[in-house]
């Protein structure tokens, strides 16, 4: 009897074992075979049904846009029944109108390939949207003394929810309750859709933060510079400490992407972190890297372009840690996709775009800044400036924007070919190391 419980014993371990290491490999051979890289949020398959949706979306954009090669997608001229796109189930694109039939399957199939794209009728177009959003701030700003409009840190638009998103900041409900809305919170929001009865209050979500500022405002000046590691294969530590994502300026921003403008080499990185003349100088065995040629601060816009006048230093597009490189087409985040970033103090980061066309007060300086793009992802101080990337593939992603801000697991972005447009970039032209 004893020898059988042993044998059983003995069956029953060795089954055990040889199941545990057969999962081991399978586990081990889906990680090599469907993920990329091991921090990737999505496998390869998805990710490139998901940059198929996001060229679809900019091909649809562009069309309204008269066929610029870069627009601003909030500016551009989209019909009265349009009501957003977002990256739906499967990954695919998803386009919402107010009015659903076979004419308006027919207006955007002469537009773009429609055989994989979800159609969804919903209540309000995206005019309607971006009016109650602009109501939404004009209460702020009308009545600045009232608590509840006071509260008001934030106003964006949440595409697949067909709604605007408020985001309320109460000293007391962040006192009594670390920045989370709570009870007092509730009767907030009751409040607020009270006070917007003549707007379209059904479509109005609110929620709480606790607003602190823009990653890098407010943080000491640091003399030293972070160099980053040199394994992507780049032109010397030069050419790494300006990589996308990476640390040079003495005051921790990031660099963003390299371009060109006006004949010149350098990079983008944020603009809330000096002006325009700046001698950008790194420590090490570099005199200085270049200056400060163009800066804007203001409204739609958080950038700088910096000029290099020392070429020790090489442009490159691959992104340190990832290892893609980055196309020399920037796209609009589109609602609900991936983004891949890089930031000086964090480092690789990922996200999804959970909000767009967003005006953000920033609780420090009381900075107001619209047009920005919200992402689920933490960043902290010295992360301005960083590269965001999405869509193309594993080998090469689309430059998406630059970090401007964060607040707690939300970070703030400004589109990049908004920045492209304003700086007077040229994207076309081959960077140095590629």
């Amino acid at each position: 009897m004893l020898r059988k419980r042993i044998g059983k014993f003995i069956l029953f371990s060795f089954l055990f074992v040889l199941v545990l290491g057969i999962t081991s490999v399978l586990a081990n051979s889906y990680d090599a075979t469907m993920f990329a890289h091991p921090d990737d949020p999505i496998s390869v398959e998805m990710q490139a049904i998901e940059a198929a949706a996001i060229e679809k979306n900019e091909q649809l954009f562009r069309s309204w846009a008269g066929g610029a090669a870069y627009f601003d997608a909030f500016s551009v001229d989209f019909p009265h029944f349009f009501g957003g796109t977002y990256i739906g189930y499967g990954h695919r694109l998803v386009i919402q109108v107010t009015t659903l039939d076979d004419e308006i399957r027919d207006y955007f199939s002469n537009i773009i390939d429609t055989a994989s794209v979800v159609f969804k009728e919903v209540n309000h177009s995206l005019r309607d949207l971006m009016d109650f959003q602009d109501a939404v701030i004009s209460l702020r700003d009308f009545d600045s003394e009232n608590r509840l409009f006071a509260s008001i840190s934030s106003v964006g638009l949440v595409i697949d929810d067909n709604a605007v998103v408020v985001s309320l900041v109460n000293p007391e409900i962040a006192a009594a309750s670390n920045g989370s809305l709570g009870a007092r919170g509730v009767n907030l929001a009751d409040e607020f859709i009270s006070n917007a009865t003549e707007i379209i209050f059904d479509a109005a979500i609110i929620e709480g933060e606790n607003s602190r500022g823009l990653s890098a405002s407010g943080e000491p000046i640091t003399p030293e510079i972070i160099m980053v590691d040199v394994r992507e294969g780049f032109v010397g530590r030069a050419t790494a400490a300006t990589a996308p994502g990476s640390g040079l300026m003495p005051n921790g921003a990031s660099v963003g992407f390299w371009a060109h403008r006006g004949g010149q080499i350098g990079f983008v990185s944020t603009g809330h972190a000096w002006s325009v003349g700046t001698n950008v100088s790194p420590v090490g065995p570099f005199a200085t890297f270049g200056n400060v040629a163009w800066n804007r601060f203001q409204g739609d816009m958080d950038a700088s372009f910096v000029v290099r006048t020392n070429s020790t230093f090489r442009g490159t597009n691959r992104v340190p840690g990832w290892g893609f490189a980055l196309s020399t087409t920037p796209v609009n985040p589109t609602m609900l996709s991936m983004v891949w970033a890089r930031g000086t103090t964090t480092g690789t980061m990922t996200g999804m775009v959970s909000a767009v066309n967003v005006t953000l007060t920033c609780g420090c300086c009381r900075t107001t800044s619209t047009g920005l793009t919200r992402v689920s992802m933490n960043s902290v101080g010295g992360d301005s400036g960083g590269i965001v990337a999405s869509g193309g593939s594993v080998a090469s992603r689309h430059i998406t924007g630059i970090i401007t801000a964060g607040i707690r697991n939300t970070t703030y972005i400004v589109p990049a070919p908004r920045i492209v447009i304003q700086a007077g970039l040229n994207m076309s032209l081959a960077v140095e190391g590629m």
